[in-house]
């Protein structure tokens, strides 16, 4: 016998079954924050299908989830599909194997570096896909989408933060902005300044809208300092504008907010508006 056939795990096949057959095991090892983000994950689904199937073994005549929470749910709950693609193996041997495999399924997945995602975005890009089409297929916000992009106009110290994971591409872009950086006419020894203002606004854990503040203001005062820019800049003046939603509506945008780890549905309305501006290039 082969090695690789010597494991804990037996496949017997994979196919799709019934979601109504399934049931959940108590013996998860991911048991918080299980639905966070699950329409972002649920619309990947929708556009692309599912890549990798739950795992399930029998019990009687329906199955024993023991990997693919968030499949299921997002199968059962958000797109109410009747059926999924199941692995179905024997049964684990006792309840610690159970644990284990599900514990080594979340452990494998690792989150895709900002290099990664950057150069994946600029081959969909070069390949002719729509930013709006980008963000979709990908299930990250057309911001991101659009920063990726536009990364080629930061300072090159700028760029390297965010290839290494220590900025996010839309930090970058909106302190480049900020601090009234151009790419080939400014000096890239500004570029030390304008990653000190990204990572201060990082730190700060802003929101967009208070982000935009701070790009609007520095934009009004290009010689402001990166501290003044950070304490002056989030007071920006700004103009509320009501909108008149319906409770379901609001349901929406209260998950949107919990889904992108808003503060609240104002910040999420707030984000949303800013996010529809940049798709229509205004």
């Amino acid at each position: 016998m082969a090695e690789q056939d010597d494991v804990e795990i037996k496949v017997i096949k994979t196919e799709k079954i019934p979601i109504e057959k399934i049931q959940l095991s108590n013996l998860q090892a991911r048991q918080s924050k299980v639905t966070k983000g699950l329409d972002i994950f649920a619309e990947q689904i929708r556009n692309v299908g599912l890549i990798q199937p739950v795992v399930v073994y029998p019990v009687g005549d329906k199955f024993e989830l023991i990997v693919g929470q968030r499949r299921y749910y997002a199968h059962k709950d958000v797109l109410q599909w009747t059926e999924i693609l199941a692995m179905i193996i024997e049964k684990p041997k006792d309840e610690m194997m159970t644990t284990t495999i599900s514990w080594l399924e979340n452990e494998a997945r690792q989150k895709m570096s900002n290099a990664d995602t950057m150069r994946h975005v600029a081959n969909l890009y070069g390949d002719k896909t729509s930013k709006k089409d980008i963000a979709k297929i990908l299930g990250i916000p057309y911001r991101t989408v659009d920063a990726c992009i536009g990364l080629p106009k930061v300072p090159d110290v700028v760029r390297d933060a965010v290839e290494k994971g220590e900025i996010e591409p839309v930090i970058a872009i909106r302190a480049t902005t900020a601090k009234g950086f151009e790419k080939y006419e400014s000096s890239e020894e500004k570029g030390d300044d304008v990653l000190d203002l990204a990572k201060q606004m990082a730190q700060n854990q802003l929101t967009q809208k208070e982000v935009t503040n701070i790009v609007d203001y520095g934009s009004e005062n290009p010689d402001t300092d990166n501290e003044t820019l950070i304490t002056d800049g989030i007071k920006n003046v700004t103009e509320s504008i009501p909108v008149d939603l319906g409770a379901s509506d609001m349901k929406r945008l209260e998950r949107y907010a919990d889904n992108n780890e808003l503060k609240s549905k104002s910040a999420a309305a707030a984000q949303l508006v800013l996010d529809g501006l940049d798709q229509s290039g205004d």
